[in-house]
């Protein structure tokens, strides 16, 4: 009996040794989590630590993006006949086809291109006035669309 009293206290001591406590959370300026720990473990070095980690803003990704981008232009946009479209292929980034497609996602058409095309026309005098959208494929499956409106 006194063994069995014994095991009972020891398993009931040690239960309250690692039973969960307050729980202190760290959010970084934009809301995020960065940091969860028990409270009474939280030092001045396991913040800095959390707030030291690379990270880039989302304005540099942004701008890294449109610099990766091959630049496009669309004239005359407004179209009422003929929208022409011209761009400069990068090295290991080209055009491979053309999409336009109505405001309601009908595909209108679809023209390939190639590495040494850096030009395209597109008619649209059998269109009715309004949105199209024209989109551009890469080689490495990024795509880029313009907004065209017809008068």
């Amino acid at each position: 009996m006194k063994s069995f009293l014994l095991l009972s206290a020891l398993l009931f001591y040690s239960n309250l040794l690692y039973s969960q406590g307050d729980l202190t959370f760290t959010y970084d300026s934009s809301g995020n989590q960065i940091l969860r720990a028990p409270s009474t473990t939280v030092n001045k070095s396991m913040l800095v630590q959390a707030e030291e980690k690379d990270t880039i803003p989302i304005q540099d990704l942004k701008q890294k993006y449109l610099e990766e981008q091959i630049k496009v232009s669309a004239a005359p946009n407004p179209v009422s006949d003929l929208l022409t479209t011209t761009w400069e292929n990068k090295e290991d980034e080209y055009f491979v086809m053309a999409t336009l497609y109505s405001y309601n996602n009908r595909l209108l058409q679809d023209k390939k291109l190639s590495k040494a095309q850096s030009t395209k026309q597109f008619s649209f005098r059998s269109y009715p006035q309004g949105i199209y959208i024209l989109v551009f494929w890469s080689n490495k499956d990024r795509k880029q669309s313009y907004k065209i409106i017809k008068r």
